[in-house]
C-alpha cells in the first residue's frame, strides 16, 4: 500500500494511514472527504498528523473506529459494535464529529439498554444484525 509521504490534504486519491490506538488502517482521502464536516474528513485532521511516521494517530478505542472507518467505506452506514458499551461509542462519535443525527440515535440506544428495553431491539441498531441475532 502506498502512503502518503507528506499531510497536504491536497490529492484526493492519495492513501493515508490512520493509527487508532496501535492499529493501522488506510484508506483513500477522498473516501473521507465523502462526510466533510466530520474529524476525519475536514482539515481539522491535521492537527492529528505525525510526519515522522506519516500517518495520523488517535489514542482512541480501536474496536469503535472500526466501525466509524466502515461508515466512510459504506458511504454512511453505521451499525452499533455488539462489544462496545453505548455510551463509549457515542464518546467515540461525538470526537470523531459524526453527524449529531447519528449520535442522537445511538444515545437513544443507550438510554433503552439502561432501561431495560428490549435486549434484541437495543442491543442492535441495524436491521441485519437484529435478524441475525434472532436467529
Amino acid at each position: 500500500a502506498v502512503v502518503s509521504t507528506q499531510s497536504t490534504g491536497g490529492d484526493e486519491d492519495e492513501f493515508v494511514t490512520i493509527n487508532v490506538g496501535g492499529l493501522k488502517f488506510q484508506t483513500r482521502r477522498s473516501t473521507l472527504k465523502r462526510f466533510p464536516k466530520t474529524l476525519l474528513g475536514s482539515p481539522e485532521i491535521e492537527e492529528f498528523y505525525v510526519p515522522e511516521l506519516q500517518e495520523y494517530f488517535f489514542d482512541r478505542s480501536r474496536s469503535a473506529f472500526e466501525q466509524i472507518m466502515y461508515y466512510y467505506q459504506s458511504a454512511g452506514i453505521m451499525c452499533l459494535p455488539a462489544s462496545i458499551n453505548p455510551d463509549i461509542f457515542v464518546e467515540e462519535l461525538r470526537f470523531f464529529k459524526m453527524d449529531e443525527r447519528i449520535v442522537k440515535r445511538f444515545n437513544a440506544v443507550e438510554h433503552i439498554t439502561q432501561g431495560g428495553g428490549d435486549l434484541a431491539t437495543s442491543m442492535f441498531s441495524c436491521p441485519t444484525q437484529k435478524r441475525i441475532w434472532l436467529l
